[in-house]
């Protein structure tokens, strides 16, 4: 790093600031970018770094296009994808500048094949935290808008596989306008006309992923639901398609948000006689917000809140058929997440007797039907000063359809961030020790399993970490009676973010056999899968200290400093 005086770095901020401040504009068209021609060597032009090698060279040459009334001559090619070192240093093929808070980041760009729509990572401050994958058509220049929310940082450009080619980039350095909601019903003159579509496609920022073997149809179909009357349905014929780095390819809907968003969608399954699911996903395909109910015989509304920063939407079936009819964001209120408390003995649930309908009471799901019936009946119990009088009797096992979602026998309910959830519960039977499942988002994510001792009864608590989702409770065998639930805000509000307060560097990412984590400071870090459960931690006090994850199986996780938000981070092991 270069050695500044006192003076050289107030004049040096100074001048970064008013850049900023009067914003940046880099048009590859300009005399400053047409002249270079092939670079092999890293080169600053007007505060835009070009990082590039004699392996990965970057070549500025003529080329035509129009866009927004903007005449462009040259282009910049990106001819594959961009190279980094293990500390996550970018080496060839990345764009990359500074800026000092809030910005608004417009680009221009296409595929530099004709043929192949690609993509465009918009990173934060390293090359795993994504602000956005901006599309790269093949077979028209696309603009695209980001706003980035935060601190002083570098924000990264690069391709995440082939060939992408850039035309135009601007940073503006001004707070973000307040998020819009934004509205896409397929019945309006924008999507009907449409037809099959077998090639990628962006109506008013929604972008339809498809291709000539996963085709998008949208066709006449007239529904109604909650006052609203539609005559047009798009239709995914099936599961979505991803390539193996993970990139939407077919039969995906992709739409950005800016921050914390609420988003509706009416949906159905395309089989009147088969409930089907669409799965609701945050920045890539694994991180699953939520599984939406796609119901054979009825169109469906389902309402979930993303809290987090700027990032993209994913809506794609896991399996089957599922036509969609409408979506709609739009800011999600501010409010402090409740704590809520649901007592077994209290009136609203003491009365209820035997259950043998799906429930709710004060937002706690008591999912049950003729087979598999839930009771509620009178027992005194007594445990950390509180007296019970009724329980509620989970007789054996819960019970979930072949896509997971609960039929009987099985507690839920929604969670908006990081929560310590409270559990009072017991066997149903005196001389059997049993479990309770904590499950997080389905049937199959277990945040924990709690002991129901067939004695006395029992407290668990358990602390989640992640965002909006549900918590299921169910018995993977007999029968358990359960007292009490409490959830509340979590304390620690552990979460992750986009800049954490310390700059760490977590390499290699992705990897396989270990992780070295360069820390300011020694730390125990720690290391989590997508549901919050803590997997393992080691005390890192050097550069040369790294974590053992042989053991990890394939897959998406957290790592993160264990008692603070100094940082988190996504950690891919391959």
């Amino acid at each position: 790093m270069k050695n500044f005086t006192l003076k050289g770095l107030f004049i040096a901020c100074l001048v970064l600031f008013m850049t900023h401040a009067r914003g940046q504009e880099w048009n590859i068209s300009s005399a400053s970018f047409n002249a270079l021609g092939e670079v092999s060597a890293t080169t600053t032009v007007d505060g835009l770094t070009i990082y590039a090698n004699s392996e990965k060279t970057v070549t500025i040459d003529d080329n035509n296009k129009s866009l927004d009334g903007m005449d462009f001559t040259s282009r910049l090619k990106l001819g594959g994808s961009g190279q980094f070192d293990e500390g996550g240093q970018p080496l060839g093929r990345v764009l990359a500048f500074d800026v000092t808070g809030n910005t608004t980041i417009t680009i221009m760009c296409m595929s530099s094949s004709s043929s192949s729509d690609r993509e465009l990572v918009v990173a934060v401050g390293d090359q795993d935290t994504e602000l956005a994958r901006m599309p790269a058509m093949g077979s028209e220049l696309t603009k695209g808008i980001y706003n980035y929310v935060g601190g002083a940082t570098t924000i990264y450009l690069f391709s995440p596989s082939s060939g992408v080619n850039v035309y135009y980039v601007k940073a503006e350095g001004e707070t973000p306008p307040a998020a819009e909601g934004k509205e896409w019903n397929i019945s309006s003159s924008d999507f009907n006309a449409l037809g099959e579509i077998s090639a990628t496609t962006t109506v008013n920022d929604l972008t339809i992923y498809a291709n000539s073997e996963k085709t998008v149809t949208i066709d006449d179909n007239n529904k109604s639901l909650d006052g609203m009357d539609f005559t047009s349905r798009l239709k995914l014929g099936g599961s979505g398609q991803f390539d193996e780095s993970g990139l939407p390819l077919g039969r995906v809907l992709a739409f950005d948000v800016t921050g914390d968003t609420k988003i509706t969608i009416m949906c159905m399954s395309s089989s009147s006689s088969s409930d089907r699911e669409l799965v609701v996903a945050v920045g890539d395909k694994d991180t699953e917000l939520a599984r939406m109910p796609a119901m054979g015989s009825e169109l469906t509304k389902g309402e979930y809140d993303y809290v987090g920063g700027a990032t993209t939407i994913y809506l794609f079936s896991p399996s089957s058929g599922v036509n969609i009819y409408y979506i709609k964001t739009e800011p999600a209120a501010s409010t402090t997440p409740e704590t809520k408390e649901w007592n077994i003995s209290a009136e609203a649930f003491n009365a209820l007797g035997e259950l043998s309908a799906t429930t709710t009471v004060n937002d706690l799901t008591i999912y049950a039907n003729s087979e598999k019936t839930v009771t509620i009946d009178a027992n005194n119990k007594s445990l950390d000063g509180m007296d019970f009088t009724h329980r509620l009797k989970l007789g054996g096992s819960g019970q979930f359809d072949e896509s997971g979602l609960p039929l009987g026998r099985v507690l839920a309910f929604d969670v908006a961030g990081d929560t310590k959830i409270t559990i009072l519960c017991m066997s149903s039977s005196s001389s059997s020790d049993r479990e309770l499942v904590v499950a997080v988002g389905d049937k199959d994510t277990e945040l924990a399993r709690m002991p129901a001792m067939g004695s006395e009864l029992t407290k668990g608590e358990y602390t989640y970490i992640g965002g909006a989702t549900t918590i299921y409770l169910f018995s993977p065998s007999s029968g358990v009676n359960v007292y009490y639930i409490k959830s509340e805000p979590n304390p620690t509000d552990a979460k992750q973010v986009f800049l954490g307060k310390m700059d760490v560097k977590v390499y290699p990412n992705p990897a396989s056999e270990k992780v070295f984590v360069d820390v300011q400071r020694a730390m125990d870090v720690a290391i989590y899968n997508v549901a919050g459960s803590l997997l393992k931690v080691k005390r890192i006090e050097s550069k040369t200290d790294f974590m053992d994850i042989s053991d990890l199986n394939e897959g998406v996780y957290i790592i993160k400093s264990l008692r603070s938000n100094d940082f988190a981070k996504k950690l891919i092991v391959r």
